[in-house]
């Protein structure tokens, strides 16, 4: 869920126990534990998980990165990976 740079990602909670807070709980525990730690702190979301954007815009500890003309930033990652040889 944390990576080296800072990068809160796949922080997933099951169905049953989703709408309670606890995923909040999680990010900003470990959000504290990186910060205490001197590193600053991101996250990705993909744009479908509009729950997690909508909390996260409504969020006083978070910002978006926005770039020259003001507009948030959109980050594509691409995963190339290739086919072993066939015998």
């Amino acid at each position: 869920m944390v990576d080296a740079t800072g990068l809160l990602n796949h922080l997933f909670v099951l169905e049953e126990h989703r709408k309670k807070g606890l995923g909040n709980i999680i990010e900003l525990d470990l959000a504290r534990k990186l910060i205490d730690c001197g590193n600053k702190v991101y996250k990705c979301v993909e744009f479908y998980n509009t729950p997690v954007i909508a909390g996260t815009q409504r969020s006083p500890l978070w910002s978006t990165a926005k770039n020259a003309e003001g507009t948030d930033l959109t980050y594509v990652f691409l995963v190339a990976a290739r086919e072993s040889a066939k015998d």
